[in-house]
């Protein structure tokens, strides 16, 4: 697999900023880090960047390049269970994408596209300020999605999948819609690597097997 983007987060504290250039700066793979959506405040502390100040959905979006097949993966923490993450894939504005997305009670993956439409979803556990894992594949028209606490083993196989052809290609960033605007999500790790061409890849989807991220 090829490295799209990858940010680790891990560089000098920032003064927080409604400007995710400024707030965010530079990730670790020299790519720029550009939003939309909701006015929020963005930070580097502690080698985690943060969003905070907002109560609707606000997109981070890492680079301009665009692709079609990959494979994502970030890990994140939340101050409150009522809010919600989301890696987003196929991204072409703010009502056009794929939603990889994991709330307090609730995963989720979501076609936005004149309107929000669940194509699937299950239940789940998050704990407030405990870190946890999303990995997500889109190749073609299938999409999957996966979810663990941080410090446990990926599972074995795809927690979710769909199917839907609605979007092709697009960019890849993170979703932050937080329920109320003194709540934080943070993140410490994500990466996007391209799967086209990648034979292994592709077979994840007919073994159900998750494999190695790289």
């Amino acid at each position: 697999m090829t490295i799209l983007a990858q940010d680790t987060f891990t560089r000098a504290n920032t003064t927080a900023s409604t400007t995710i250039t400024s707030g965010w700066g530079t990730a670790s793979d020299s790519e720029t880090w550009a939003s939309a959506g909701a006015t929020t405040t963005w930070q580097i502390s502690s080698n985690e960047g943060t969003a905070t100040g907002s109560s609707a959905p606000a997109y981070a979006l890492l680079g301009s390049g665009t692709t079609g097949n990959d494979d994502a993966k970030v890990r994140f923490k939340i101050t409150n269970t009522s809010d919600a993450v989301a890696i987003l894939l196929r991204y072409s504005g703010t009502g056009n994408h794929y939603r990889f997305r994991a709330t307090g009670n609730l995963l989720s993956i979501v076609l936005d596209h004149a309107g929000t439409a669940t194509l699937t979803s299950a239940a789940i556990t998050v704990s407030t300020n405990t870190f946890y894992w999303l990995r997500a594949l889109a190749i073609s028209s299938s999409l999957l999605l996966k979810f663990w606490q941080d410090g446990s083993s990926e599972p074995g196989t795809w927690k979710l999948s769909a199917a839907d052809s609605t979007f092709a290609t697009g960019q890849y960033g993170l979703l932050i819609d937080l329920n109320a605007t003194s709540h934080i999500a943070s993140f410490d790790s994500f990466q996007v690597n391209d799967t086209s061409g990648d034979v292994g890849a592709h077979l994840l989807i007919s073994d159900g097997y998750g494999g190695v991220f790289s």
